[in-house]
């Protein structure tokens, strides 16, 4: 066989292996989780919301308002039993949630530059999700179970 025949096919086996690939990971997207599964990402999501409203809390005490940082309190605490609820409904030792709220702390302080000059940053990724999460949650739970959450939004 010429040269020429051999890359086209060389190109055509390259070609093929990877839209294999990629049908496969597409597939894996669309798989269903459990029920556990999507307890567990919704407990996550919780303690990302609990770093959010903690960090904004102290936002709002710093600049003297005292009648929001009651109300963030209010959020603290429901993301916080949330978080317990789901996570132990989905078999989370109490040491892995607490490891969980440490990790969302960090990426929550380290995002802010651990400034309230820049609270925006995580008012614009977090305010609607964990609104929603706080007055929806078996409605996020059910969007869970359909699969995990894009890598571009929740």
């Amino acid at each position: 066989m010429p040269e020429k025949y051999l890359n086209r096919l060389g190109t055509t086996v390259v070609v093929a292996a990877v839209t294999a690939l990629l049908v496969r990971c597409v597939r894996a997207q669309e798989t269903p989780w459990t029920r556990q599964d999507a307890l567990h990402e919704a407990s996550s999501e919780a303690a990302q919301c609990q770093a959010y409203y903690s960090f904004a809390q102290k936002c709002a005490d710093n600049a003297g308002q005292t009648a929001l940082s009651a109300r963030l309190q209010q959020a603290i605490d429901s993301a916080s039993k949330f978080q317990f609820m789901s996570g132990k409904a989905a078999g989370m030792s109490n040491e892995a949630m607490l490891a969980s709220l440490k990790l969302a702390l960090d990426a929550a302080k380290d995002s802010i530059s651990d400034s309230c000059v820049n609270i925006s940053v995580l008012v614009v990724k977090y305010s609607n999700p964990c609104k929603f999460l706080l007055e929806h949650p078996d409605d996020r739970i059910q969007t869970l179970m359909r699969g995990p959450p894009s890598a571009t939004g929740r």
